[in-house]
């Protein structure tokens, strides 16, 4: 954990189900970076009720304002991870999915490769100093099939 404290604002581009929580991610209004509050009293860091607005949970392209501190714990491969600290979190505002464009990454390959997974070898091939698990990309073609 490295000292310093703020609030971020953060457009909301994932909460997903994990564990007892949730995690949530997006990306610094201000930083532009990735920031995964992360919640060091959760179970694997998920974040509980503190999340809810109102009683309302999160949704994608909100504008949030979250207290959050330094970097956290990366686990190898999430720089992301920032520490969740005491404190509510409001709803400031939502974004269109044409104002998110503005974020897009000006990058053709998701998560370091053009595999359809990420493999071990992300590891061994790309410098730690630019991992990231989380990223923003515009896709002019995708394909999905069903794997048994």
């Amino acid at each position: 954990f490295v000292a310093g404290t703020n609030m971020a604002r953060i457009i909301c581009l994932a909460n997903s189900y994990k564990r007892e929580g949730r995690c949530i991610a997006g990306i610094d209004m201000d930083t532009g970076e990735w920031v995964r509050p992360f919640n060091p009293r959760g179970h694997e860091g998920a974040i509980g009720n503190e999340r809810l607005i109102n009683g309302n949970e999160p949704k994608i392209l909100d504008v949030l304002e979250i207290p959050i501190g330094g970097k956290f714990k990366d686990y190898g491969c999430q720089p992301e991870n920032r520490i969740l600290l005491s404190g509510g979190w409001q709803k400031i505002g939502t974004i269109s999915p044409g104002d998110a464009l503005g974020y897009v990454e000006k990058e053709d390959l998701l998560l370091h490769n053009k595999d359809k997974k990420v493999d071990i070898g992300f590891f061994e091939n790309v410098p730690k100093e630019q991992w990231k698990s989380l990223q923003l990309i515009q896709v002019q073609s995708i394909n999905f099939s069903k794997n048994s």
